[in-house]
């Protein structure tokens, strides 16, 4: 009795004098914050963070002053951190967003941007405060906006900051010298690490194909539906907002399931499996299942659908620009990010992100051998296109290993969900250049998922892409170079038989027979048949996610024949990517 009135005594006096912590429930235990409003310059404390391997180290931090800004979100505490963890990263490094800050156990928020200020001090850094990243984890709150570019207003508890300016690298000493009334922060720059993927891959991803490249292969790619391919090139990764690191091969071969906690480094990953996108940061806080880390944002994509693994850093690179982290994921997925906002990233542990399985097989005929990927990538649909663009070409040189012209043949199963009902894209496609095949697939492909993924009609879950590409070098492209019926005259209604002929490269000629009604209806006296190789459709009015779905099994590949006259048409399937027209005039006999 005596200890819980001992107890009470000192909470109130704590109250009294406006220093009584706020709890925040963590399972069984509690985690005190200390409010923003009561962070004041001069106070001490620590940061967690992990510098190499797994192991949290605490830095020493001082708080230098307090920074205001039109609302909570656009409000930060500047502090100095110093000790062996920041000799060794050689300052505030990539990778340290989200190290939480404590002041007398109390937790005041995380680290996420470095800063640079006229009076002169070493490893200065903005810490978001905690009450601005706790709004993620409430369900149903309104999320402003804030300002995190450009120059913002803002007051500081000493007085002598009168503006915040981001910028993409910190000014010089010198540049400092005049300044100083404005606190300058570095704009954050997630540094992504890509494993997997060739030069190619890498680039198709970040920056999007070639306007030219995409022109070039445009009528062998395209299909009749709402989103251009056009439009589907569009679709990149890279921003600048991001910067991106090829890492070689993919994969991690880090097996533990990690415990994490405020400090414990974490890994953001965009896909898994043959080819991994990981960006790495730390973790701030944790509350029973849910966590919250970086301190500012990665995509910015608002909800979102991460992977969310625990990380491994091989070392801290001390640059002359920016220092980062260096480290890989762990193979086990902890949980989903789900919460993507201007002060932090948010997840629930124990549950994984909605995902797309990607399975691409690549079969040399020539060369008698086949190589299998498997990648598991995020279904968030802005980010699809681009990914599957990258992942399939990437297929394709790897498997090749050499650029090359032929031809492939291409399968394309494509698994997706709507209102609990499964439906089923199945497609095949040929494709011939003669000088670098390996775009073209990917291209269709990419135009393929940004037209389910982005469809207008409603949401659809996608569950699983399959890729079937079987290549050769030999030129398996044919020209039509004739059309025979086999009379000259027809009565209306009646079946016209006809032969197509084909000229191979570098083979002997060869036909595709067929057979066409004619209208009961003809007025005219002559009629001409028309045959062209490939699609050559218009766009076809859909209104709804079935049709959709249809329109992209059963659009003309670039191996039809397409043989009609007076509206009347049919379609033959060559193994041959066919090129090429021709027509035939026959006679309409009357009575």
């Amino acid at each position: 009795m005596r200890a819980k009135l001992s107890l009470l005594i000192l909470l109130g006096a704590l109250m009294l004098f406006g220093f009584a912590p706020v709890y925040i429930g963590v399972g069984q235990a509690s985690t005190p914050i200390l409010p923003f409003s009561q962070v004041q310059p001069g106070m001490k404390g620590i940061g967690k963070t992990v510098v190499r391997g797994t192991t949290i180290e605490d830095f020493f931090i001082e708080v230098i002053d307090v920074i205001e800004g039109p609302q909570l979100l656009n409000s930060f505490i500047l502090i100095k951190a110093a000790g062996k963890a920041i000799e060794e990263s050689g300052g505030i490094a990539q990778g340290m967003s989200g190290s939480p800050v404590f002041v007398d156990g109390k937790l005041i928020g995380a680290i996420s941007m470095a800063a640079a200020w006229a009076v002169p001090q070493d490893a200065l850094a903005l810490v978001t405060p905690i009450e601005s990243m706790l709004e993620l984890l409430r369900e149903g709150q309104t999320l402003a906006a804030p300002t995190l570019s450009g120059v913002i207003p803002v007051r500081s508890r000493s007085g002598r900051i009168r503006e915040l300016r981001f910028v993409t690298a910190l000014p010089s000493p010198s540049e400092l010298a005049n300044q100083a009334q404005t606190l300058f922060a570095r704009k954050v720059q997630n540094l992504i690490f890509v494993s997997g993927l060739r030069a190619r891959g890498f680039a198709l991803l970040t920056a999007g194909p070639n306007r030219d490249d995409v022109l070039v292969l445009q009528h062998t790619t395209e299909l009749p539906l709402p989103i251009s391919l056009e439009q589907t090139s569009r679709f990149r990764l890279g921003n600048e907002g991001l910067t991106f690191l090829e890492t070689g091969v993919a994969g991690s071969r880090w097996q533990a399931t990690r415990d994490l906690k405020p400090g414990s480094a974490l890994a953001v990953l965009l896909s898994k499996g043959d080819v991994t996108l990981t960006s790495i940061g730390t973790v701030t806080y944790v509350e029973d299942k849910k966590i919250l880390a970086f301190g500012h944002p990665f995509l910015f994509k608002g909800p979102a659908q991460y992977f969310l693994t625990g990380a491994f850093i091989y070392t801290t690179f001390r640059t002359l620009q920016v220092p980062f982290k260096y480290g890989a994921p762990d193979a086990v997925v902890l949980g989903t990010i789900r919460e993507d906002r201007a002060q932090g990233i948010a997840g629930l542990l124990g549950a994984e992100p909605d995902q797309v399985a990607l399975k691409i097989r690549v079969r040399d005929r020539d060369r008698r051998s086949e190589k299998s990927f498997s990648i598991d990538v995020v279904e968030m649909a802005d980010l699809l296109p681009s990914l599957v663009l990258s992942t399939t070409t990437n297929a394709l040189d790897l498997a090749l290993n050499r650029v090359s012209g032929g031809t492939v043949k291409a399968s394309y199963t494509v698994r997706l969900v709507k209102d609990g009902t499964p439906l089923s894209v199945i497609r095949r496609d040929l494709f011939f250049e003669w000088k670098d095949i390996a775009l073209a697939p990917g291209l269709q492909l990419a135009q393929i998922i940004a037209n389910l993924a982005l469809n207008p009609f409603q949401r659809v879950d996608l569950k699983e892409i399959i890729v079937d590409l079987e290549f050769t070098e030999e030129p398996k492209v044919a020209e039509i170079v004739g059309l025979e019926t086999d009379k000259e005259m027809y009565k209306p209604g009646e079946a016209v038989r006809f032969k197509v002929v084909l000229q191979p490269f570098r083979g002997p000629t060869f036909t595709r027979e067929g057979s066409l009604t004619l209208p009961e209806q003809l007025e005219e006296e002559r009629l001409t048949l028309r045959v062209g190789g490939g699609r050559r459709e218009e766009p076809r009015s859909i209104t709804n996610i079935e049709e959709l779905v249809r329109t992209i099994s059963d659009s003309l590949s670039n191996g039809h024949i397409t043989v009609e006259a007076a509206g009347a048409i049919i379609s033959l399937q060559a193994d041959w990517v066919v090129k090429g027209r021709a027509t035939k005039t026959i006679k309409i006999q009357r009575g």
